[in-house]
């Protein structure tokens, strides 16, 4: 399930229509913006800049950075699960972990990269930053925490000089940054390419095996989408990526927001001038992907005669993999997406000329998400394959597959108990070790270590349980400490506080599966800890309310702690509370939630009209929405503290509604582009005053919304925000705006503003905050590092000004 991809659920035409505008024009702003900025900081001389040096040295040049190092401590992850796609226990390990497990979850993996001559030296890169492994994945450590952009799309490993080591950045144009180079590594980076790649993202990096090794002359070519237009270009380098020239460019279909679609290279081992790459046709070809050729190292192209099969240029990726034969040409793989969205694969045995389909490994899959590559040199005709869900094996070319992660029936040495979690992403072979290879997906890193077959299939380890790191859409913290959040694809956990139960830092105990969102969680009189949380909304298809028989297709859960304030094992009372007529309703992807800080039983859910309850969701009250006001469906939603009257109301991320009057009268306010509207906080004296996320600014009201004042602009792309409760002058911001992202505050009602980030890494999108008032404690998630919190309890609370 993918998080993102379903943002707006029920948008009028012009509201979508206005999104698709907005969806292209943001990142051309951002890009202008970022690279006037960048201009500024980053020293000359082909637009290197030395992330290894420190403050004060010549050529520093971080993002910006935190004004107040606040940060005390960050938190969690990996992601320990008991139910799903991990099996068997899944204790947080004491010491050294077992050497494998089933066990564990963690972020999701877009690129691997492996040794040339050690399998157990591994690069795995997400949109958390990259991560080194000596050990096979025993054990990981972040390498890119000076970077000023921890998405990474693509890693290459020399294969000569292995201490040399490339990284493309860039799930999302907001965190294209251009390349790293380490020539140690990993210890020490450099950046490259800066200026080039702003704003695109780097899907591939290609070393030319006849030349690498240097640190000056090695060859390397990158594939390059800009995806708000579709752009997709070929970039060449000649001197081990200090300068770059483009070599190619063509335009497809506009790319994917949340970064799916991928154009390959692959170079000829044995002839390292011909080049193959997938890459939409020219404008007026064939509307598909075709396979390109050159023999002349990128100076002329030629289409290869695989249009006939229907390569979809969509959001869906396509992959190249060269066999290496004693005698050009190699034989070459395609896997693509066919005409009907499934994933599908050819293969060529006379350099392109010809192409001939393969067996496709799961004809009835309907998600053509999938990575691929071929196997080791003495196993040249085996390859590994992730579909949507699914990852399959094959050992004769693709004319027969596996089902590798789950034989039927169950094999050894694992009895049912390997299976990897689903959304493959990437795949790497171990080019020194036939019997190795990895896999990477929406749950983090899988080795298996007997690829020949020899158990008849392949058996899947998780590499995870040292892993830090999760897509967290949202988080929220108790007084005591207890932390719940919403993950992508790795559903809705909470953890016991710091100080509470036997461990300092106890595991993540797994509450619901799929994609989790934002959920809240307080303590209450009875020291129990609550959680309220919203579910992936399966439209007219949840169950009635009721706390038995649940099976997933709740849209709004109630889970409350039966083991004190430990909240370990999963041991809850979980209980239906989803408004019995909203399952008529449409809604957001995830339905908008809101929980009463001071008064937690009174919490709100939106639909396509507005539900409250004043008893933790054992009650509703429908608060209507005339469809006279542009329709729709929630997507945020707040009530003042001082006046519970007082709601204000986001439709689909563009329009505001306010209502003085608990709904029965509600007014259309005119928002402030630019959209979408993220998030609305109240200030806590003065129901008057409210405050917007949006995607390009921080905007104030003082008269429920009639006028509004930008406080804060720029490419940050706002998630979230928070007016003190203890302060209403003090202003707590969340941003996923690429080298921009962070927590800032504002200390004088959003006047001025400075990033509070310290000890979270540059470059990390932050998704959502929460504030505990009675701790001061607050907490962010991040996307792809899992939650931090912060001690504030030095900023001053001198609650409501006397009138």
């Amino acid at each position: 399930m993918k998080t993102v991809k379903r943002i707006f659920r029920s948008p009028t035409t012009w509201v979508r229509a206005l999104l698709v505008i907005l969806a292209l024009a943001l990142p051309v702003f951002y890009g202008a913006f970022a690279q006037a900025h960048r201009s500024e900081t980053q020293r000359s001389n082909n637009n290197l800049a030395d992330v290894s040096a420190k403050p004060g040295d010549a050529g520093f040049s971080p993002a910006p950075r935190p004004l107040l190092p606040l940060w005390t401590f960050p938190f969690l992850s990996p992601l320990y699960s008991d139910a799903s796609f991990a099996m068997g226990s899944c204790a947080r390990p004491s010491g050294t972990p077992p050497p494998n497990s089933s066990c564990g979850a963690s972020v999701r993996i877009e690129a691997l990269a492996v040794h040339p001559t050690d399998p157990n030296t591994v690069y795995a890169g997400s949109e958390g930053g990259l991560v080194k492994s000596t050990d096979g994945g025993q054990n990981w450590a972040y390498v890119s925490d000076l970077f000023i952009s921890q998405s990474i799309r693509s890693i290459a490993v020399d294969p000569v000089n292995p201490n040399i080591v490339y990284v493309g950045t860039g799930m999302k144009e907001d965190f294209s940054v251009g390349i790293y180079r380490s020539t140690d590594a990993g210890a020490h980076w450099t950046q490259f390419a800066a200026n080039e790649f702003t704003t695109q993202r780097v899907l591939k990096i290609a070393i030319d095996p006849a030349t690498a090794g240097s640190t000056t002359s090695t060859k390397l070519y990158a594939s390059v989408v800009y995806g708000g237009s579709g752009t997709h270009t070929i970039w060449k380098s000649t001197n081990s990526g200090q300068a770059w020239a483009q070599i190619r460019t063509t335009t497809g279909a506009p790319a994917d927001r949340d970064g799916w679609t991928f154009y390959d290279i692959a170079i000829d081992p044995n002839v390292s001038s011909t080049l193959y790459i997938t890459s939409p046709y020219p404008t007026g070809g064939p509307k598909v992907v075709g396979v390109f050729k050159s023999t002349n190292g990128g100076t002329t192209w030629t289409p290869t005669p695989i249009y006939q099969f229907q390569l979809l240029d969509s959001t869906r990726p396509s992959f190249l993999s060269m066999r290496r034969v004693t005698a050009p040409p190699s034989t070459l793989y395609v896997g693509y997406s066919d005409a009907g969205d499934h994933a599908s694969f050819a293969k060529s045995t006379n350099g392109g000329s010809s192409w001939s389909t393969l067996t496709q490994p799961h004809p009835q899959d309907g998600w053509a998400l999938f990575a691929m590559d071929v196997g080791h040199p003495a196993t040249q005709d085996t390859i590994v394959a992730g579909v949507g869900s699914r990852l399959f094996y094959s050992t004769d070319g693709g004319s027969n597959w596996l089902d590798t992660a789950n034989p039927v029936p169950p094999q050894p040495p694992c009895n049912g108990q390997c299976s990897v979690h689903v959304d493959l992403h990437s795949v790497a072979f171990c080019p020194s070790n036939q019997e190795s290879n990895y896999v990477g997906n929406d749950g983090g890193v899988y080795r298996a270590d007997d690829s020949d077959g020899s158990h008849g299939f392949v058996t899947w380890w998780s590499k995870n349980q040292n892993l830090p790191g999760a897509l967290m859409n949202g988080v929220s913290i108790s007084s005591d400490g207890h932390l719940a959040m919403g993950s992508q694809d790795n559903g809705t956990q909470v953890m016991a506080g710091p100080y509470a139960g036997p461990t300092p830092n106890p595991p993540w105990t797994f509450l619901h599966p799929g994609d989790g969102y934002k959920p809240k969680i307080f303590l209450d009189a009875g020291n129990i800890s609550t959680i309220y949380y919203v579910t992936f909304y399966p439209q007219h298809n949840c169950n009635p309310p009721g706390c038995v028989g649940l099976n997933g297709f709740e849209a709004v859960v109630r889970w409350r702690c039966l083991t004190g304030n430990s909240c370990q094992g999963g041991d809850g009372q979980y209980c239906n509370i989803t408004p019995p007529g909203a399952c008529t309703e449409p809604a957001q992807a995830y339905p908008a939630l809101f929980m009463n800080s001071v008064h937690p039983q009174r919490i709100m859910v939106g639909f396509a009209d507005l539900w409250r309850s004043t008893d933790s969701g054992d009650n509703w009250l429908k608060l209507i929405i005339p469809s006279t006001l542009g329709g729709g469906t929630v997507s945020a939603v707040a009530e003042a503290p001082t006046n519970t009257n007082v709601i204000y109301t986001v439709m689909d991320a563009t329009r505001l509604l306010v209502t003085t009057d608990s709904g029965s009268n509600w007014l259309l306010r005119t928002a402030p582009p630019p959209y979408p509207i993220n998030a609305v906080s109240i200030d806590p004296c003065n129901a008057k005053v409210a405050y917007l996320a949006c995607g390009l600014g921080v905007y104030k009201t003082t008269d429920y919304g009639v006028t509004w004042a930008i406080k804060e602009s720029g490419p940050n792309l706002w998630q979230d925000i928070i007016v003190d409760p203890g302060n209403p002058s003090q202003i707590f911001a969340a941003s996923a705006g690429g080298v921009y992202s962070g927590v800032y505050l504002s200390t004088n009602g959003g006047e001025t503003w400075s990033n509070i980030s310290a000890g979270i890494p540059p470059g990390l999108g932050v998704t959502s905050l929460s504030l505990n008032s009675t701790t001061r404690k607050l907490a962010a998630s991040t996307w792809g590092r899992g939650a931090y919190v912060l001690n504030v309890s030095s900023l001053p609370t001198p609650g409501c000004p006397t009138e």
